[in-house]
């Protein structure tokens, strides 16, 4: 399911099981600055926020929480990071 705003920029995203509950990694919240510009993007309880100029180049970004990963896999894979 998801919602946009009046220009038909995305606000809000979220995930549901085949039961209806929703699913907590899948949970999206945007926000955009008086220009249109993602100011804010949430995931459940990571936080990104970024920046940009008078020329509406993106300049920089921050994060706070964590990412929630959900599922399975049979295979060997290396466990990820970010930094």
């Amino acid at each position: 399911m998801a919602l946009v705003n009046k220009i038909g920029q995305l606000k809000t995203a979220f995930g549901k099981e085949v039961a209806g509950s929703s699913r907590a990694p899948e949970q999206f919240d945007y926000a955009y600055d008086s220009a249109w510009n993602l100011n804010w993007r949430t995931n459940n309880l990571l936080k990104q926020q970024l920046q940009v100029n008078n020329l509406n180049q993106l300049t920089s970004g921050s994060r706070t929480g964590t990412l929630t990963s959900k599922g399975s896999d049979r295979r060997n894979v290396p466990p990820f990071s970010t930094s």
